[in-house]
């Protein structure tokens, strides 16, 4: 489930505490759920589409290791990847509510458990 644009600004706390959560997931990957989020994404629509050579600078990565983890991330549901067509085109990305129940639960948890205050 893609996370609807108008819900972005609100959701965006939310998604990128659950993604650096996530125990399945490397280090370099939460990196990258990180940059996504708070460096390239536009802050209310949520409209990503960075070039793997900019997310490889923003981190001080290298492009291979940029996709590996950007692979990660789709594998694991947390973005989901639009392809360009054409060389050299940057993908566009959506940021999605992520696969892992356990990282869900959590928050749910979290939520629960700060209402009853």
């Amino acid at each position: 489930m893609v996370i609807a644009m108008r819900d972005w600004n609100r959701a965006r706390w939310d998604w990128k505490r659950r993604a650096r959560k996530d125990s399945s997931l490397s280090m370099k990957a939460k990196l990258l759920a990180v940059a996504l989020c708070d460096d390239f994404a536009h802050h209310s629509t949520a409209f990503c589409n960075p070039s793997i050579s900019s997310l490889a600078e923003a981190m001080s990565l290298s492009m291979r290791t940029v996709q590996r983890a950007m692979a990660e991330l789709v594998k694991s549901g947390w973005i989901e990847e639009r392809r360009a067509s054409g060389r050299g085109k940057p993908s566009e990305i959506a940021f999605k509510m992520g696969d892992n129940s356990t990282a869900q639960n959590a928050s749910k948890r979290v939520t629960e458990l700060s209402s009853r205050d």
